[in-house]
C-alpha cells in the first residue's frame, strides 16, 4: 500500500458512494413506499410517473419494429401517458351473452310471441273477424273466377218452373226465383248456379254477392252465394219476411202468436251470435225493412191496428245498440214500397200517397195520389216513379218524382196493359203488354221494344233488363242504340211523346220485380218493396 493513498480513496469511495448506491439501487428514492407508494396502491395507478421518475427514452415498438398505435385515453383525467386497467364492465361487453344466456333469451322471446299468437286467435274468433275475413278471400277468388268465364252476353235464354220474381244483385246480375228453383246470372249473361229448392211459398232478397231464400211462413232459410251455398238454418218461429244488404248483411223477422223478434246478422250468418236482437213490440207484426248503404243501419216498419184503424209503426235500429235510434208511426197507411236515405230520411210509398221522413217522424215532403188508384211503382236514390190506372182502363198515368217529391212530369199514355215501372240512370222504363217503353226524365217517349215471349218482370242487372218466359233482352239500346248487339232492340224505332204505342195485351200475373236501388256515386240507400 502506498503511503498516503489510503485517505484519497476512502475520500473517493465516500463522494461516490451516493452514486453507486443509486445505481445499485435501481434509481429508487426513500420514501417511495411512502405516500407516493401508497397513492399509487391505493388508486390502481400503477402508471403514473412520480416526481423524480426519468421519462421513457424510446418508444415501445411493435413486433416489425415500426412503432406501437397508442390506445385512445379514457374519458377521466388520466394523464397522456396513462394506460388505464381494464374493468370487469368491458370484460363482460366483451366476451358477450355466454351460450345458456342466449338460449335463455331466445327461448323467452318465443314464448313472449307464442302468447301473442295465442290472444290474437282467442280475439279474432270471438269477434267472427276470421269469417269475414275468409268470406273476403272467398268472394275475391270468385270474382276472379267468374270474370274469367263471361257469359255471351244478352239476350240469352232462361227458363225457370213457375216464375215468381226477378231480384236485383246490385252490379252484378240478378236472382230468378220460381216455385221450385232459382237462377243466378251474372251481368254479362252467364247462368252461374241453378238452385232446388222446396219452400211453398218462397221468398227470395240479394245482397251483390249473396241471395237468402226462405220460406214465407215457414222455419227455414238458405243463404246462396254465387259459386256454392254459403250456410242453411232453421228458426223457431215462422219467418215473416228476409232482407238482405248489398253488403250482404241479413235482417231476419221471425213472428208467433204471442211474440216477434228481427235479428240482424253479418256475413257470418251466425244465428245464435247475431249482431243485434230486437224484441218487436205485443201486437204489431213485422212488415218490411230496408238497410241503409252502410250496411250497419236499418228502418223496419210493423203494422199494428189502433183504435180501429191500421197503421204503421217505423223503427231505426242500429247494429251494436240495444236501444232504438227513433220511432213514429203513420196512421192509416201500410207502406208497398220502402227506401233508407241517408242523412236518416225514410221514403215510403203507400196506396194513397208517397211521403218522405226525417228519424223523428216529421213529414219533410209528401205527394197525394188525389184518389187516383197506384197500378205500378219503383224507387231508386230517392227518386219516385208511380203509375196511375189499370190495365182495364184506356189510358193510365206515368209519374216521375224527384228527390223532394216534387212532380218531373205526369204523363197520360194508352193502357196496353202496363205491369212495371223501372227507373235506371238513362230514365223510366214501362212494360206495357208485350212492349217496353223508353222515356226519358221529360216524359218524352225515346224508344220501344217489342217482346218475343211472354213478359215477367224488368230488373235492374247491372245493366237495365227484361225477363220473359224464355230469355233475358237488355235494355239499355233503347237509349243507346250503339250498344245493342240485339237485332231485336236494335230494330226498335224512336217515337214522340204523341206516338206512344197502343196494345191489347194482358199483362202477366205475376209479382212486381222488387229490385234493389244501385247506389250512385251521391248517397246510397236500399230499397224494399211489399213481396204480396
Amino acid at each position: 500500500m502506498v503511503p498516503g493513498a489510503a485517505p484519497a480513496a476512502a475520500s473517493d469511495a465516500g463522494s461516490a458512494s451516493p452514486a453507486a448506491a443509486k445505481a445499485k439501487s435501481g434509481g429508487k428514492k426513500k420514501g417511495k413506499s411512502g405516500l407516493f407508494g401508497n397513492q399509487r396502491k391505493n388508486k390502481g395507478l400503477a402508471a403514473m410517473p412520480l416526481p423524480g421518475d426519468k421519462p421513457a427514452s424510446k418508444p415501445a415498438t411493435g413486433h416489425s419494429g415500426a412503432p406501437a398505435q397508442a390506445k385512445p385515453a379514457p374519458a377521466d383525467d388520466l394523464p397522456p401517458n396513462a394506460i388505464p386497467l381494464p374493468t370487469a364492465k368491458a370484460k363482460k361487453k366483451k366476451r358477450g351473452l355466454s351460450p345458456v344466456r342466449r338460449k335463455r333469451r331466445r327461448r323467452r322471446i318465443q314464448v313472449a310471441v307464442l302468447v301473442v299468437l295465442v290472444a290474437l286467435g282467442v280475439l279474432v274468433y270471438q269477434t267472427g273477424a276470421y269469417l269475414r275475413a275468409m268470406n273476403g278471400l272467398a268472394e275475391w277468388w270468385e270474382n276472379i273466377s267468374i270474370s274469367s268465364h263471361p257469359g255471351d252476353g244478352f239476350p240469352m235464354p232462361l227458363s225457370v218452373t213457375g216464375f215468381v220474381r226477378a231480384q236485383e244483385m246490385p252490379g252484378n246480375g240478378f236472382a230468378a226465383l220460381g216455385k221450385q228453383d232459382m237462377v243466378i246470372v251474372s251481368s254479362t249473361g252467364a247462368e252461374l248456379r241453378r238452385i232446388q229448392h222446396s219452400y211453398l211459398s218462397p221468398g227470395v232478397s240479394a245482397g251483390a254477392t249473396k241471395v237468402v231464400v226462405f220460406s214465407r211462413g215457414g222455419r227455414e232459410y238458405t243463404i246462396e252465394g254465387r259459386s256454392e251455398t254459403i250456410a242453411k238454418h232453421n228458426t223457431t218461429q215462422d219467418i215473416a219476411f228476409a232482407q238482405m244488404s248489398r253488403g250482404g248483411y241479413l235482417a231476419l223477422a221471425t213472428t208467433s202468436r204471442f211474440s216477434s223478434k228481427l235479428i240482424i246478422m253479418d256475413g257470418s250468418y251466425n244465428n245464435m251470435d247475431p249482431l243485434l236482437t230486437y224484441n218487436i213490440v205485443s201486437g204489431e207484426t213485422p212488415f218490411m225493412a230496408a238497410f241503409l248503404s252502410d250496411d250497419r243501419n236499418l228502418v223496419l216498419a210493423c203494422t199494428a191496428n189502433s183504435g180501429g184503424v191500421m197503421g204503421t209503426t217505423f223503427y231505426l235500429l242500429r247494429t251494436g245498440t240495444d236501444s232504438v235510434v227513433g220511432s213514429f208511426r203513420v196512421d192509416g197507411a201500410v207502406p208497398l214500397r220502402l227506401e233508407y236515405l241517408a242523412g236518416n230520411r225514410i221514403l215510403a210509398v203507400f196506396d194513397s200517397f208517397t211521403a218522405l221522413y226525417d228519424q223523428n217522424g216529421a213529414e219533410v215532403a209528401r205527394y197525394d195520389y188525389a184518389g187516383r188508384s197506384l197500378y205500378a211503382s219503383d224507387t231508386l236514390d230517392g227518386r219516385v216513379a208511380l203509375v196511375f190506372g189499370s190495365a182495364a182502363q184506356d189510358t193510365v198515368h206515368a209519374v216521375l218524382l224527384d228527390g223532394r217529391l216534387d212532380q218531373q212530369f205526369d204523363l197520360s199514355l194508352p193502357s196496353g196493359g202496363i205491369a212495371r215501372a223501372l227507373l235506371c240512370a238513362d230514365g223510366l222504363y214501362l212494360l206495357a203488354g208485350q212492349e217496353v217503353l223508353a222515356l226519358d226524365w221529360n216524359g218524352a217517349v225515346a224508344a220501344r221494344l217489342a217482346l218475343e215471349y211472354k213478359p215477367l218482370a224488368l230488373v235492374r242487372g247491372g245493366k237495365p233488363l227484361a225477363v220473359t218466359a224464355g230469355r233475358v233482352q237488355d235494355l239499355t239500346p233503347l237509349f243507346h242504340p250503339e250498344d245493342t248487339s240485339d237485332e231485336s232492340v236494335s230494330a226498335s224505332q224512336s217515337l214522340s211523346e204523341s206516338d206512344a204505342p197502343s196494345s191489347t195485351s194482358t199483362p202477366a200475373s205475376v209479382p212486381d220485380s222488387t229490385p234493389e236501388s244501385t247506389p250512385d256515386p251521391a248517397p246510397t240507400s236500399t230499397s224494399t218493396e211489399n213481396p204480396e
